[in-house]
């Protein structure tokens, strides 16, 4: 197949999968569009890397991949999203949540990640989360959890968000310190998705239709 031939396909299948999401999003009212719409982007996102075989840099440097496939659904440590990249080396797995706060809804969704780890604790798990999610979580646990992965031993930047998530995972740890080995394998993602994929006029998919494979990844590139 010629190049030419091969970025037109690229192209259109990603306009299906941009619409597909779309169409998925007007199912479920408010419910959808706060949980299963993040998620069916957040797959959209990874396909849209998939097809242009770039590197996800949003996954940050330490995750950071070309992808080859993305399920949902895995019944996994992170269960919504598992991504697979070209070194074949281990999935990554990603549990996605709008407006998260630190409150049961997140213990929730560690208690079910650690469950988890403590079945496959090679794996790496993404929370990937949405600007709307407290702070404490986007800048301070993340930060947290990137100095216990180096083995700093200054002072976190939250110390009592860190205990609770090492308390989490404590349930279903043998031992302290598995606690904190399995905690390493947690991270905290900020996915800014725009709800609207933007023509080439800024008017949406209706307006001049540049490559929106180029236009996601321009807007994820602008994001970080």
């Amino acid at each position: 197949m010629k190049e030419g031939e091969s970025d037109r396909r690229a192209e259109t299948q990603t306009w299906r999968i941009v619409e597909k999401v779309d169409d998925m999003s007007n199912v479920g009212g408010s419910a959808g569009e706060s949980g299963f719409d993040f998620q069916a982007r957040l797959i959209a996102l990874t396909s849209v890397y998939i097809l242009a075989q770039r590197v996800f840099t949003a996954l940050g440097r330490e995750l950071e991949g070309i992808p080859t496939a993305v399920a949902a659904e895995t019944n996994g440590p992170g269960d919504d999203i598992q991504i697979e990249f070209t070194d074949n080396g281990t999935p990554i797995e990603i549990q996605a949540k709008k407006g998260l706060r630190v409150d049961p809804r997140f213990s929730e969704t560690l208690d079910k990640i650690a469950s988890g780890l403590v079945q496959n604790p090679s794996l790496n798990v993404i929370l990937a989360v949405d600007p709307k999610t407290s702070k404490r979580l986007q800048e301070s646990l993340s930060h947290d959890l990137k100095r216990l992965r180096q083995g700093r031993t200054d002072v976190p930047r939250d110390l009592k968000l860190l205990n609770l998530a090492l308390g989490i995972f404590k349930k279903y740890a043998t031992s302290d310190e598995h606690a904190r080995e399995l905690l390493k394998h947690l991270f905290i993602v900020t996915f800014d998705i725009p709800t609207k994929i933007q023509g080439g006029d800024g008017k949406g998919k209706q307006g001049a239709r540049s490559s929106p494979s180029k236009t996601v990844l321009g807007a994820r590139e602008r994001y970080y």
